[in-house]
């Protein structure tokens, strides 16, 4: 029986002992299996109890530098030892939570740890799970995938996006800034010369304003386009679509290139069909932005031969419309097949090497083709290397008045008009003493009543003292003391009614929205375009614009070929500048008679001549003459042929010259004769008197007072010739003393 007991506990111990075995062997697998799928992982990871590393992988091994976990439990307590302190990394402790904890009270964020190792730092994207309790053990199990890479190069990114926008909102300050700056000068140059072209001119100095006029405001539309880059990317460019003459395009274009022509003794061509309407409705300014980028490449990269800008009648729809073709024309260099589309690219050049011959921003054509774009419409080139290109694009455009009389010379005169609105009160805030100005001229020509502010401080404070007085305020924008902006919103909180337009340099989208935001009714362009804002004034004032009278300024316009003004302005002397013509004309009768002659002869003597009447011409005011010279004498300079044409030219322009010469120095002689009195011998001692006291204390001395004791003392011959003419260029040069000391002399004699 004790035996059978025996036996079976035997039994018991043995398959007790072949379970537990059994158990050794398999939890022995585990391990292994375990440890396996731990090391199988290229991330590093570990299970902990959160005070105790149970286990880790061979990734975690190899990154820390040690053989067995034993060995790093040796030296460090918790993986949070390697991390480094740093805001938006996880510390030992965070919130109060160990970090373990605070990671599974925070699943739904993104967990990083910066560790250092071997002084290289890594950053971890931390993983936790919690694992079954087990023997009453809580274990979680710690993912760390290595980001590094991929967060520096974030990191990186994002450092590098906002020095980016940093830099665009440096760049939008300075474009803000720069166009203040730019446009204020632009708006002086172009306003100043518009009202100069209202008042008496001769035909040269019509011309010449004319010219700067044009070139300014062109030069504003491109420094618009510059200034504003997002609307040249968006291809947002704004087009004021206004009724206005061909005939003042052409013109405006060929007071732009006709120096050109000149210079580069290139023919310059206007082809305008007869059949033309004589008012189109388009922008004029863009249409003459384009066309005077097409003309200046044609001019750049034209050696010989011409340039054609033609403007061609394509298709009268009806009364109102018309298909009207634009084109420039030259026979220069051409342009491959190759580049032909990249010429249209911003700030690219058909040649962009660094040694290439002609130089530019490489903006134009860009601009050009977004313009036209605008327009409704596409740029057309046709071009053969070292034959020539053509530039051109067609419009379908409204059509204003048919009348096509498009040839007339220009007139004697012109007119401008001006609302009368003598009515209104404006006041006028402007720091600028130019702008000032001309805003109040400008103004003033349609008698309206301005009070000036210099800034906004002063601007509120006057309105708010006479605010039953002003009708309307016109208001600039960057003031010292106080912006137009912060003006305006003062005056806004004591009264919402009175209109306040604003004068704005500034192009940019963001500064229009501005000026609206800050309680402003509208807002105009600086240069003042003067028709936009009287239409302005009259639409903020309720007027009625069928109730307005106008005053009509009509500008005469005098003989061109002799500027005889401005020589006396440039010799503060009359009778200077007659004998000065009166030598002129002998030269043209003695040593230039014979100059036409040379020409046609094609004689050494020719150059020499003509070389010496563009000098003398050009000194005398004598423009038509001294360009007529000018150009052929840049042909023989360059060995060209000099055409009949030119000489005949020459010639024409002579005899103009000499009539106008005979006629001017005999209306001069007479006006000398009725003007200068003989003095009595009494009055002479009185004026030269009065002159030595003028000339002690430093006074300047009027120019008929000079002309009267000049005259004087010639006719009594107090004074030898060359004396008298050292007392008149001391007193020009502000030489008192030699002045004082020719005539103290006189008196003793």
């Amino acid at each position: 029986m004790i035996e059978t007991l025996f036996i079976t506990l035997f039994i018991l111990l043995l398959l007790l002992t072949f379970y537990i075995l059994k158990l050794f062997i398999e939890n022995k697998k585990q391990k292994i299996r375990y440890k396996s799928i731990l090391d199988s992982q290229n991330n590093i990871v570990l299970v902990t109890t959160g005070s105790q590393i149970k286990a880790v992988n061979q990734t975690f091994l190899d990154f820390f530098g040690y053989q067995s976990l034993e060995e790093f439990k040796l030296k460090y307590h918790c993986i949070c030892d390697h991390f480094i302190p740093e805001d938006g990394y996880l510390a030992k402790v965070n919130n109060g939570y160990s970090w373990e904890q605070y990671i599974l009270l925070n699943p739904d964020i993104s967990h990083l740890a910066k560790i250092n190792i071997d002084n290289k730092e890594y950053i971890f994207k931390i993983f936790v799970n919690k694992i079954e309790k087990i023997y009453s053990l809580d274990e979680i199990i710690v993912t760390l995938v290595d980001h590094t890479k991929e967060i520096k190069t974030e990191l990186e990114l994002i450092k590098q996006k906002n020095i980016a926008i940093e830099a665009n909102n440096i760049k939008n300050q300075f474009l803000a800034n720069i166009s203040h700056e730019l446009k204020t000068p632009m708006n002086a140059i172009i306003n100043l010369s518009t009202l100069s072209l209202e008042t008496k001119l001769d035909e040269n100095q019509y011309n010449l304003l004319s010219s700067i006029n044009g070139s300014a405001k062109l030069l504003l539309s491109i420094i618009d386009d510059i200034l504003d880059i997002t609307q040249i990317e968006k291809n947002e460019l704004s087009i004021e679509n206004k009724a206005f003459n061909l005939i003042e395009l052409r013109d405006d274009l060929n007071n732009i290139f006709f120096t050109h022509s000149i210079k580069q003794d290139l023919k310059l061509i206007f082809e305008f069909d007869n059949d033309l309407p004589k008012v189109i409705v388009s922008d004029k300014i863009r249409l003459l932005q384009v066309l005077s980028n097409f003309l200046s490449n044609a001019f750049k990269f034209t050696n010989k031969g011409e340039i054609k800008l033609s403007v061609n009648l394509l298709e009268k729809a009806d009364p109102k419309k018309a298909k009207i073709r634009f084109s420039v024309k030259d026979s220069g260099i051409g342009i491959d097949d190759k580049n032909k589309q990249q010429i249209f690219e911003a700030f690219t050049q058909a040649d962009s090497s660094h040694n290439r011959k002609y130089s530019g921003s490489g903006l134009g054509l860009a601009i050009s083709n977004n313009i036209i774009k605008q327009l409704g419409t596409n740029i057309e080139l046709i071009s053969t290397l070292d034959k020539g290109s053509e530039f051109s694009f067609v419009l379908d455009l409204d059509v204003f008045d048919w009348d096509n009389d498009l040839y007339f010379s220009q007139s004697s005169s012109t007119t401008s008009s001006y609302p009368i609105l003598d009515d209104l009160n404006i006041l006028l805030v402007e720091d600028n003493e130019i702008n000032q100005k001309v805003a109040a001229i400008i103004l003033e020509k349609s008698k309206i009543n301005v009070d000036l502010a210099q800034n906004g401080k002063e601007a509120v404070e006057i309105f708010k003292a006479n605010q039953d007085k002003y009708d309307l305020i016109l208001m600039d924008l960057q003031m010292p003391v106080l912006s137009g902006y912060e003006a305006t919103i003062q005056i806004r909180e004591f009264n919402k009614t009175i209109p306040i337009i604003a004068l704005t340099a500034a192009s940019l989208t963001e500064n229009r929205q501005k000026v609206i935001d800050a309680g402003m009714n509208d807002h105009l362009s600086k240069p003042i375009d003067k028709e936009l804002l009287f239409d302005t004034i009259i639409k903020y004032t309720n007027k009625s614009k069928e109730n307005i009278d106008y005053i009509q300024i009509e500008t005469s316009l005098t003989n061109n070929t002799l500027n005889l003004q401005t020589l006396e302005e440039n010799l503060a002397n009359k009778e200077l500048a007659t004998k000065l013509l009166k030598t002129f004309l002998s030269q043209l009768n003695g040593e230039f008679s014979n100059i036409i002659e040379e020409l046609l002869a094609n004689s050494k003597e020719a150059r020499f001549l003509v070389h010496g009447l563009k000098g003398i011409s050009g000194n005398l005011g004598a423009n038509k003459l001294f360009m007529i010279c000018q150009k052929i004498d840049e042909k023989f300079k360059n060995n060209h042929f000099v055409s009949p044409e030119s000489i005949n030219a020459l010639a024409k322009e002579l005899d103009n010259v000499k009539q106008e010469l005979n006629h001017i120095i005999k209306e001069q002689d007479v006006i000398i004769d009725e003007d200068i009195t003989k003095l009595s011998q009494k009055e002479l001692d009185k004026l030269i008197d009065s002159f030595i006291s003028n000339l002690q204390s430093g006074d300047l001395l009027s120019q008929e007072d000079q002309n009267l004791l000049y005259t004087n003392l010639e006719k009594y011959n107090l004074l030898l010739a060359y004396e008298l003419e050292k007392l008149k260029e001391s007193i020009e040069e502000f030489e008192y003393h030699i002045a004082l000391e020719i005539l103290s002399n006189l008196k003793k004699d």
